[in-house]
């Protein structure tokens, strides 16, 4: 029996369609796998960093007045040096109080910065900063911050537009490991 016409044209995509399936299975067992909420935060960290080429991506969740680093990937927890911070303090508070995502060009120089972060950011060669509230229902849970060294920043990362939901959060993730339609 010979192949079909199509056959030999789709063989060396099968290897690299496997990779991710099997990339896509190992986190997905991994994400429904019960865990503690700051091991959760920060796969969803790494996930991001991933997802926008960032080796630098925190999660600050909520509490009361407060927003607390809960979770991350690559070096944020020397871009953020501070553990706990104000809603309202900081750029991630700024995003905690207004809920509404903030792109910031050139971070070491913005003045809404706590000195303690602009210094971290001028140490670790940080140009810009993104951060979009995780919002539910009406309420900001947390802020997701995300930071590049590169010279034009987050300019293509245009899905980021809105304040994320916790359920778009969860469907931007799936689409980068599984960009196919969904099937209905």
């Amino acid at each position: 029996m010979s192949p079909g016409p199509n056959t030999a044209s789709q063989i060396p995509e099968l290897p690299t369609r496997r990779a991710r399936l099997e990339t896509l299975l190992a986190i997905s067992r991994e994400l429904s796998r019960i865990q503690p909420l700051e091991s959760l935060l920060a796969k969803i960290a790494e996930a991001c960093g991933r997802l926008l080429d960032s080796d630098s991506v925190g999660i600050r969740t909520r509490h009361d007045d407060d927003l607390v680093l809960a979770g991350a990937y690559g070096d944020a927890r020397d871009a953020m040096p501070t553990p706990r911070l104000k809603v309202g303090e900081s750029l991630s508070g700024i995003v905690a109080a207004s809920g509404e995502r903030l792109v910031v060009a050139d971070a070491a120089s913005d003045p809404r910065m706590t000195p303690a972060h602009r210094e971290a950011y001028r140490r670790g060669g940080y140009k810009a900063f993104l951060a979009v509230p995780l919002i539910l229902g009406e309420r900001v849970l947390g802020v997701l911050s995300i930071r590049t060294r590169r010279e034009q920043g987050f300019s293509s990362e245009t899905f980021l537009q809105k304040p994320f939901t916790p359920d778009a959060l969860a469907r931007k993730v799936r689409q980068v490991l599984d960009p196919r339609p969904a099937v209905r």
